[in-house]
């Protein structure tokens, strides 16, 4: 095969240490081996032994989290290739650091590393920001939830009354219970808004005393909520700073059907304005966002195939816009979603939208667009017409002989 980097290294990078292995000469035989350690110093080292012999390109597989202080201390010096490690898999029964090195090293130097992408370092820390920001989120219904479940043991059915119970007035009651000095009338009344015409049913539904136990508890669980709303608070305003330098890209993102500046904010730390790591082709995007649908074919026959494994907070983000976008009055992804639920059902309908969505995404950022709504009746009527060849073939392949004539507007 052919010799495309002539001076290239491979590092299997684990958590205490990363092993290197460096093909630096005309024949692959001339190898040099290291092991560096993964504190600052020995990243330092890494660094100036690369330097020292004069690699140009150094791949890596994406290891846990393990890679990126190894990406930082390298990133500008040479060209990096961060790799899928399940696509560069080696022999089994040949496994150790220094072969996966060494096997890194070889499929670099002949070109066969597809490097996946890494966007720049300010994408980086936004990308941090917004999925630390989901994770909270993910912990804040769970520790609702759990305040849920201790007022359900306790006897409590402020659920059962309340459509939000911990807005202003369910907080205000449940303080009122943990103190444990009001009686249920009194408690019924801290509601405020339309929740005051419910006074009888909230009696009901407080009448049971807490605990001593339920009480310490829930104290705890609220403790835990108002933490973590004063970490979303924060870390929002720290989204909002860095999206400054992005404004005209959530701007023209957030008026897409469906989407929003917060839905936005993630489509940019995850994929960013730039399309060309997906060399123009959004079908790629789609493929590593987890929208496209699978391959398996085998025999001249494809087998059904769930949709590929892809970056999984863009995939959610995209079925959390799609299903946004299909509720959007007289949108293209409403009108699709109505030709394609009753062959796909609801959920696969809905990942289709959120393709074709990120499809037309992908195009604005392209061609440097704004969005804009196409002819939906336009889109009916090819679809229509589409549905009317289809019937016709398999008409024709029962040997039936069928004749068009256009049908007359209906009369009042």
């Amino acid at each position: 095969m052919d010799v495309l980097v002539p001076r290239g290294c491979g590092l299997d990078v684990h958590r205490d240490f990363v092993e290197a292995c460096a093909i630096v000469g005309p024949k692959k035989t001339d190898v040099v081996r290291q092991r560096f350690s993964t504190f600052a110093d020995g990243l330092v080292a890494l660094r100036g032994w690369l330097a020292e012999l004069g690699c140009t390109h150094v791949a890596m597989e994406s290891t846990s989290v393990y890679w990126r202080p190894v990406y930082d201390a390298l990133e500008g010096q040479v060209e990096l290739i961060v790799c899928n490690a399940q696509h560069v898999k080696n022999v089994p029964g040949r496994k150790t650091d220094v072969t996966d090195a060494h096997w890194l090293a070889m499929l670099l130097r002949h070109g066969l590393l597809a490097s996946s992408f890494v966007p720049p370092r300010p994408l980086r820390e936004l990308r941090e920001l917004t999925r630390y920001q989901t994770k909270l989120r993910y912990t804040q219904t769970a520790t609702i939830n759990r305040a849920h479940k201790t007022l359900q043991i306790g006897g409590i059915k402020l659920s059962s009354v309340a459509s939000q119970p911990f807005g202003v007035s369910g907080r205000r009651m449940m303080d009122a219970l943990i103190e444990g000095t009001s009686g249920p009338a009194q408690i019924a009344r801290l509601a405020i808004g339309t929740l005051r015409r419910k006074i009888p049913q909230l009696e009901r539904a407080v009448a049971q005393p807490l605990s001593e136990h339920r009480k310490s508890l829930l104290t705890m669980q609220l403790r835990d909520v108002d933490r973590i709303e004063a970490s979303l608070a924060q870390i929002e305003l720290m989204i909002e700073d860095r999206l400054a330098p992005y404004s005209a890209f959530i701007e023209r993102v957030a008026r897409m059907p469906g989407c929003g500046r917060k839905a936005a904010a993630v489509l940019l730390s995850e994929i960013g304005p730039d399309m060309t790591p997906w060399h123009n082709d959004p079908r790629k995007l789609a493929a590593w966002a987890g929208v496209a649908p699978g391959n398996k074919q085998s025999a001249g026959k494809r087998a059904r195939m769930r949709t590929r494994d892809g970056n999984p907070y863009v995939k959610t983000i995209l079925v959390e816009i799609a299903q946004a976008a299909v509720r959007t009055q007289g949108s293209r992804f409403q009108a699709l979603y109505g030709r394609v639920k009753p062959r796909l059902g609801a959920k696969r309908a809905l990942v289709k939208i959120a393709r074709h969505w990120l499809q037309a995404f992908f195009f604005m950022m392209l061609r440097g667009e704004a969005y804009r709504e196409p002819d939906v009746a336009a889109l009916d009527q090819k679809a229509t017409q589409t549905q009317a060849r289809h019937l016709i073939k398999k008409l024709a392949a029962l040997g039936l002989e069928v004749s068009i004539t256009a049908a007359s507007p209906a009369t009042a």
